[in-house]
């Protein structure tokens, strides 16, 4: 089977921002929300991400964006917020022509996925949040760390990652205290961020 085609284009949010979202496949659209450090160009062709975005292309017409500040949207914006993302997912759907579809939120883009879903969500803590603030991040940690044998490439690899997670957890806990407010800054006081039974940070 051929690898699907995508196709990119541009669309400005409400504050003037260009933002670049590309599509690719056929079938049921399904929307990646957008996170920092995306390309949509160059991610088609990387190693890490070309085999997720064509096999999320194989049934579905899939379209995903570069957020604000980063890959081909507009580098120089006048907020970063996660009600500026919350908009500029709004402008790419509409952008796209779609009104029915699933969001597909990892990092960040998870905030996002929900305040743009649900506005007043209520904060809740089912099973391994209770635990921890981040399990599926710990769930990456652990397959990154567990391997019975740790090679140079695969010591880069998981060095790299964590510190990737590290720095992206900042920012998905910024974007969950504007969510949810003071809810979570009590979470965050009870429940560690990644790691089980460690000091509350």
């Amino acid at each position: 089977m051929p690898a699907p085609l995508q196709q990119i284009r541009f669309c400005t949010s409400a504050d003037g921002v260009r933002i670049a979202y590309a599509t690719s496949g056929t079938g049921p659209p399904l929307v990646k929300v957008g996170t920092w450090m995306t390309h949509v160009e160059l991610d088609w062709e990387s190693s890490v991400w070309r085999h997720w975005l064509r096999e999320l292309s194989r049934d579905h017409t899939f379209l995903r964006y570069d957020a604000r500040g980063c890959g081909l949207s507009d580098r120089e914006v006048p907020e970063l917020s996660l009600d500026a993302w919350v908009r500029d997912l709004e402008t790419v759907v509409d952008a796209a022509g779609i009104e029915r579809f699933p969001l597909l939120g990892l990092s960040q883009g998870c905030a996002i996925a929900i305040a743009y879903a649900v506005p007043d969500v209520e904060f809740r803590t089912p099973l391994l949040y209770k635990l921890v603030r981040h399990p599926i991040m710990l769930g990456f940690l652990l397959a990154f760390w567990g391997t019975p044998d740790m090679t140079a490439g695969h010591l880069l690899f998981a060095v790299m990652t964590t510190g990737y997670i590290r720095v992206a957890l900042q920012f998905e806990e910024r974007d969950l205290i504007k969510l949810f407010g003071m809810a979570y800054e009590e979470y965050r006081r009870r429940v560690p961020m990644i790691i089980p039974f460690l000091p509350k940070r």
